[in-house]
């Protein structure tokens, strides 16, 4: 593709007046977001005879990340569908003129692209872009705000859908009803002449009270009498979007302790969006704990709709946030920041935790999960009043939980003898969808003359992957305060028994919090693994790397098994390893040099596993200098 600039073009594509159009690509992402260096996707179209139109951004975001590892991304491209010939445009731009306060370097920051495919569906009924952003938000608000109501969306009143109808738009509607009772439509309305494929669609104005469920969907039908949903398939599936004014009212269990028809718990899912279930509200659920559940819409926006609101120097989003008086009668609030490298807790968080906590009338209890939260905290500067030390009793030591370099993506997590995770082991995966380091904790060292203080799960070098912390705020009574910090994310765990087992080891078994129905889940002690690997090539990491890099490879049976690398031309260069082996996961590291120690120029090569019992796995990687 030539290059101009700080721009990728690729050439023309016929795409056939298709009804749907699309580009895919691989991208390789060293672009910190701190560094102001971003990356959007353009597009124009045109039909025969005709000129370029203008050029288009199909999503209106920027996108970044400090991953360093190989990602597919799949936009789709509204506007060109129904039309002859498509062009795509990469963008990599500096931003800090607009974001960072002034002028950046662009040293050791960039992307690399590659497959870059146009994808095209002939015909297809109306098609969806949905952005977190435009959807409504959790909120304990019980006056209108940002308009007339109090269901809104970080950007506004209304929920904003962007939608193509290839053949032709004939109506479309945003269906709603509150607490599971008779649904209500209204129908959607076009944003601006200027933006024909956006809709937008606003529930009734008034003050919703406190316990209102508000589910929503999105249908719109074509000239051709095709009706597309978002979600996909919303009235036949039952899958709807949802947006409460909390907290919610519940139906109690006397039996199991539970005579409040609110729930005791607040999860605040700051990962809401970048996972395909939320496996931490799915464990609860299994367990059968009563929660109450705020969701983060577009978490990596920092668009600061969390409980605790946006900054109030926040130029360009003004979210309101909740009072600790909203928080009281809440006795757990566990809070999961998934693998987010930003915005995992900001500062109006922190305040706010930090005052419900110490506020008497019950024992408190705070369960914060995420892999760069105490890096983000302690590195990035967001530590507010000495949070990671005075309320969560921890101290941050590196990003990375072994020492460099990274070569255990799998790691083993393990409980502490003597303590409520006796017995718990878990893979912790860290190389899926993209490599991440973990947290290295440690207790803080003033925590043991505030209270006690411990570990609460182990890495396999025996430093915490999570901490505890219990004490008192208050001199009267008997409420007390207890805390654990957990280094990665949650979904990280790969066995379902384990992340149910550990959800129970720290709400019942450490914070003392009863469940509320009886459990759906596992064995209290299930003695089951995870099930053994499938002879499989993994990707290695880095990638690009210099000067070295990891492969990690499994096995099922035991026999001869070999990996070699490969240069484009298909001549061998290196044999990294012949031998047999026993079943099970193994890793090999590449030094860039052949078979003779010479090192290898930079560019493109393959690495191919093969097996005795027939296995034939190839991947590529790429050197640089």
């Amino acid at each position: 593709m030539p290059r101009l600039d700080d721009r990728l073009l690729t050439p023309p594509v016929f795409v056939n007046r298709s009804s749907e159009v699309l580009v895919a690509f691989d991208v390789y992402r060293n672009l910190p977001l701190e560094d102001c260096f971003y990356y959007s996707v353009n597009y124009r179209y045109k039909n025969a005879g005709a000129v370029w139109g203008l050029w288009r951004d199909p999503t209106g975001l920027l996108y970044y990340g400090s991953s360093k590892d190989w990602i597919r991304q799949k936009i789709i491209l509204p506007e060109a569908a129904g039309k002859d010939t498509v062009q795509v445009m990469f963008i990599v731009k500096d931003y800090g003129q607009i974001y960072c306060g002034g002028p950046v370097t662009a040293s050791n920051v960039y992307p690399l692209f590659d497959n870059v495919a146009i994808g095209i569906k002939q015909v297809a009924p109306p098609i969806f872009i949905q952005r977190d952003l435009d959807l409504f938000n959790d909120t304990f608000r019980t006056t209108p705000f940002f308009g007339n109501d109090n269901f809104n969306t970080p950007l506004g009143d209304s929920a904003v859908v962007q939608v193509t109808t290839s053949r032709g738009y004939k109506n479309g509607f945003m269906y709603y009803r509150f607490n599971n009772g008779s649904w209500n439509s209204v129908a959607l309305q076009q944003s601006a002449p200027s933006l024909p494929t956006y809709r937008y669609g606003d529930v009734p104005p008034i003050a919703y009270a406190a316990g209102t469920n508000l589910q929503y969907y999105f249908a719109v039908t074509d000239s051709a009498d095709s009706v597309g949903y978002l979600p996909k398939s919303a009235p036949s599936t039952q899958t709807y979007f949802s947006a409460s004014i909390l907290p919610l009212k519940t139906a109690t269990n006397p039996a199991l302790g539970c005579t409040d028809s609110l729930a005791q718990i607040l999860f605040v899912n700051n990962n809401y969006g970048r996972e395909t279930e939320s496996s931490l509200g799915k464990a609860m659920t299994a367990q059968g704990y009563k929660f109450d559940v705020w969701d983060v819409n577009g978490p990596t926006t920092g668009a600061g709709n969390t409980p605790g609101g946006s900054p109030t120097n926040d130029q360009f989003y003004h979210w309101p946030g909740a009072t600790t008086n909203d928080l009281l009668r809440y006795s757990t609030i566990v809070w999961h920041a998934g693998s987010l490298s930003q915005y995992t807790l900001r500062q109006p968080d922190e305040a706010l935790l930090e005052s419900w906590i110490q506020q008497p009338g019950k024992n408190r209890n705070l369960y914060i999960v995420g892999d760069n939260v105490a890096w983000e905290l302690i590195v990035k500067g967001e530590d507010y009043n000495s949070f990671l030390d005075f309320t969560m009793g921890a101290r941050y030591l590196r990003n990375l939980w072994e020492n460099t370099p990274q070569d255990t993506l799998r790691p083993v997590v393990t409980g502490y003898a003597g303590t409520p995770t006796a017995g718990r082991l878990m893979h912790a995966n860290s190389d899926c969808p993209f490599i991440e380091d973990f947290d290295l904790l440690t207790t803080s060292s003033g925590a043991p003359s505030r209270g006690k203080s411990g570990n609460f799960l182990k890495f396999p070098n025996n430093f915490p992957a999570a901490t505890r912390f219990a004490t008192k705020y208050v001199s009267f009574g008997t409420d007390s305060a207890r805390s654990v910090l957990q280094s990665f994310n949650f979904n990280n765990i790969e066995e379902f028994g384990e992340r149910v087992s550990l959800i129970k080891n720290v709400l019942t078994d450490y914070f003392q919090v009863p469940a509320c129905y009886y459990p759906t889940a596992v064995e209290e002690d299930p003695t089951s693994r995870a099930p053994a690997l499938p002879s499989r090539l993994f990707q290695n990491a880095p990638n690009p790397f210099n000067p070295e890099t990891m492969i990690r490879y499994s096995l099922t049976n035991a026999g001869w098994a070999t990996i070699r690398v490969y240069g484009v031309g298909g001549a061998l260069v290196r044999t990294l390893v012949d031998r047999h082996h026993a079943a099970g996961i193994y890793t090999v590291r590449w030094d860039g040099k052949d078979d003779q120690g010479r090192r290898l120029s930079s560019g493109v090569y393959f690495y191919k596993l093969e097996t005795a019992w027939g296995t034939n796995d190839a991947k590529k990687l790429l050197m640089l200098k």
